[in-house]
């Protein structure tokens, strides 16, 4: 018996879990899923899409102004993209529910690599090619 979609993967049925789906796109660098469950974001180039985990149904498509590294969800909805090159490394901050562009963070010397948010939204940690880790406050 194969694991359903919404179950969680543990070691009792790690070995019946199976793919779901397969996504073409051009290169895919970085996913992730909101910790409510809700919502996939995939980075693709120069693009994230949103997708719903359970339909798989894309919700939104976003193009970004540089390169895609890293991406990651907040448990308020807020989705942070980061990536550049070492002359734009740039980290952007979404509204996942009407794809609004909220802020652009600058602060690192070289593409920013990693991502993550606090578990209560507060904060985004960020991790550059530089060395660097830059910890911001989300408001």
């Amino acid at each position: 018996m194969l694991t359903q979609p919404n179950q969680p993967i543990r070691f009792e049925n790690a070995e019946k879990t199976q793919l779901l789906m397969r996504f073409g796109l051009d290169s895919a660098e970085a996913v992730t899923v909101s910790p409510n469950g809700r919502l996939l974001a995939i980075a693709s180039s120069k693009e994230v899409f949103l997708h719903d985990p359970d339909s798989l149904e894309r919700l939104r498509y976003l193009p970004m102004p540089g390169w895609v590294r890293c991406v990651a969800l907040s448990s308020q909805g807020l989705l942070a993209v980061g990536g550049g090159y070492q002359f734009d490394p740039l980290i952007t901050i979404w509204d996942t529910a009407n794809g609004a562009r909220l802020r652009t963070l600058s602060g690192h010397a070289s593409w920013v690599i990693s991502v993550a948010f606090s578990p209560d939204g507060r904060f985004l940690a960020s991790a550059s090619h530089d060395g660097t880790i830059a910890l911001w406050g989300v408001v």
